[in-house]
C-alpha cells in the first residue's frame, strides 16, 4: 500500500486511486501536452495565498500550479460526477459551481506574486477529462 492511503479512508480504494491520478497524467490536456510531461522544476503543489481584497483577505490553496513553454497555468482537481465529460458539460459544470469565480481568485493571487497571466486548467478527475479557459472567459 502506498504510504500516502496508509490509516486514510480512501485506502480500500487504493487501486482505483491509483488508476485515477495515473489516468490524469497521461490526459491530454487541450494545449497538447500532459501532466506527466511536466519538467518538476517547474511544478508547485498546494500552493497557499492570501491577499487583501478591500476590506477582506483572501486565503486558500491553489492545487497545482505550473509553467510550460513560458505559459504560467493553474490547476484546480475536480471530483464532480457528470453524466457526460465532454466541453459542453465541463462548461456547464464551471458556471453551476462558480469556478469561474474560482479561477478569478486565483488569476488575482497570481498577479499579487507578479504573474500577470496565467490560464486555468479544471481537470475533472472522474472523467478524466480537461477543461482549459482563461480566467476572463474560454
Amino acid at each position: 500500500m502506498h504510504e500516502e492511503l496508509v490509516n486514510d479512508p480512501l485506502s480500500p480504494w487504493e487501486e482505483m486511486v491509483e488508476k485515477m491520478v495515473q489516468d490524469c497524467l497521461d490526459l491530454g490536456l487541450p494545449q497538447g501536452f500532459c501532466l506527466r510531461d511536466l519538467n518538476p522544476n517547474f511544478v508547485r503543489p498546494e500552493v497557499e495565498f492570501v491577499f487583501e481584497d478591500s476590506p477582506h483577505f483572501l486565503k486558500g490553496f491553489i492545487d497545482l500550479i505550473f509553467l510550460h513553454e513560458e505559459r504560467l497555468y493553474f490547476v484546480d482537481w475536480k471530483t464532480n460526477w457528470l453524466k457526460k465529460y465532454d466541453l459542453e458539460d465541463l462548461k456547464d459544470a464551471i458556471v453551476a459551481h462558480k469556478y469561474d469565480l474560482q479561477a478569478s481568485i486565483y488569476a488575482e493571487a497570481l498577479k499579487h506574486v507578479g504573474y500577470n497571466e496565467a490560464s486555468a486548467i479544471y481537470l475533472f478527475v472522474r472523467g478524466p477529462s480537461a477543461i482549459c479557459f482563461e480566467p476572463n472567459g474560454y
